[in-house]
């Protein structure tokens, strides 16, 4: 198994504005890092999960509606679509 960096919570402003966007059914364009290369989608948030050891992830679908899952320490910005 692939060791991860160690999680870096994110700001309480971008927590509470991806959950915001997500119960409010909003796509987002989302600029983040996997594997050291920066990729910006378009996306649906579905939800936020926490998992013990390894931080919280965003769960959302792409345009494709293929299911993502984001750290959220790896987003780099994002907006409302």
């Amino acid at each position: 198994m692939k060791k991860t960096s160690t999680y870096q919570a994110v700001s309480c402003t971008m927590h509470s504005e991806l959950e915001l966007s997500i119960m409010q059914g909003k796509h987002l364009q989302l600029q983040f890092t996997r594997n050291g290369e920066i990729l910006s989608l378009a996306i649906k948030p579905l939800d936020i999960i926490s998992r013990k050891g390894q931080g919280e992830f965003l769960l959302a679908v792409d345009a494709s509606d293929q299911p993502l899952e984001i750290r959220l320490d790896t987003i780099g910005n994002f907006h409302v679509l």
